[in-house]
């Protein structure tokens, strides 16, 4: 900005070319002809010309702890490990990076991995699917059925389609539904499903 000009607070009620509120990203630099764009840390015409470049996301300290937990959820189900692992695994990263705020407050037990998984991600991934499968004209439809250890039957759909991202044919995983039979009294048997 030229020495002449003022930063003027009415800016901040403004908005970006993105619909966003200018004050979530630029304040006043330091001194009265200057400003700062809080993102990307740089100020006066840095800034504007890195329009098209992308920029960083600054976490505040709970969405950093909330990044680390997802990592961790996802890790659990890329490498096939059992939720009961997840028991302690907090104690463990205390004491492996013990001046480490984030693993301080890190909080991952069993169910709160499959909660983090079944409600937290797994809406975010369906929804990549249904995406991916709207850009397809066909797509193959799997189903495998079994009895896992509890003696519930297991019905797993699977999808395989081509990915224009990856350019290859990938499978995923769709749903997952168990049967269970329940004997009343009259040797009635019912099957009963839940997803």
């Amino acid at each position: 900005m030229p020495k002449y000009t003022k930063f003027n607070p009415d800016w901040l009620n403004k908005t970006d070319s993105d619909g966003i509120n200018v004050n979530k990203w630029l304040k006043q630099g330091e001194n009265t002809s200057t400003f700062k764009c809080i993102l990307c840390k740089t100020g006066d015409l840095d800034c504007s010309n890195q329009d098209n470049t992308e920029r960083p996301i600054v976490l505040d300290f709970q969405e950093q702890i909330t990044k680390v937990e997802a990592i961790w959820a996802l890790t659990v189900a890329q490498r096939g490990y059992s939720f009961n692992s997840c028991d302690e695994i907090g104690d463990v990263f205390r004491h492996m990076f013990p001046d480490s705020k984030i693993a301080q407050e890190f909080s991952m037990q069993s169910r709160k991995t499959s909660y983090v998984l079944s409600h937290g991600l797994g809406p975010y991934f369906h929804q990549e699917l249904i995406k991916s499968l709207k850009r397809n004209e066909k797509f193959v439809l799997c189903f495998d059925e079994q009895t896992n250890n509890q003696d519930r039957k297991q019905l797993d759909l699977l999808v395989k389609y081509w990915c224009f991202d990856e350019g290859l044919v990938v499978t995923r995983g769709e749903k997952l539904l168990l049967f269970f039979v329940i004997n009343n009294n009259n040797n009635n048997k019912k099957s009963y499903c839940y997803q």
